[in-house]
């Protein structure tokens, strides 16, 4: 299960967390879409995702799963080769996490999208998200 909004902390550096703590976290770099990547099985909608530092995972493929919160401590990079689709409510990381789409000189195969998408939870509320820092992407750095 996800973690609610009014389960969410504003670290001193301005990026939230979950209170407790990721469903599930990547344990070795490796594809997104292989379940050994993770402490369980590969994120499924509604879930708070970790990826901690020193870990490098590469997304490539589409999923149409709303993650709840994907925190980037370590690094996320988007295949060229292939076509991508993630949704989420929040991406959060800070100057330690590292988010590549492309690069100079390879920015992607002729065809390739790459979608990041904003799922629409609904309203937030300032009651338990006073910074209204709770959609989107929330990075320092």
């Amino acid at each position: 299960a996800g973690h609610p909004k009014e389960h969410w902390e504003v670290h001193a550096h301005g990026i939230m967390a979950s209170k407790g703590g990721p469903d599930v976290s990547a344990v070795t770099s490796g594809s997104w879409f292989n379940p050994a990547t993770w402490s369980g099985a590969v994120p499924q909608a509604g879930q708070s995702v970790q990826i901690p530092a020193g870990v490098t995972d590469s997304y490539d493929g589409i999923s149409d799963a709303a993650l709840d919160q994907l925190t980037v401590e370590g690094a996320l990079t988007f295949s060229t080769a292939v076509s991508s689709r993630l949704v989420l409510d929040t991406l959060t990381g800070d100057a330690a996490g590292l988010l590549t789409i492309g690069q100079l000189g390879d920015p992607g195969a002729p065809g390739v999208q790459v979608e990041i998408l904003i799922a629409d939870s609904g309203d937030l509320d300032p009651q338990s998200d006073p910074a209204l820092m709770g959609r989107g992407l929330v990075a320092s750095g």
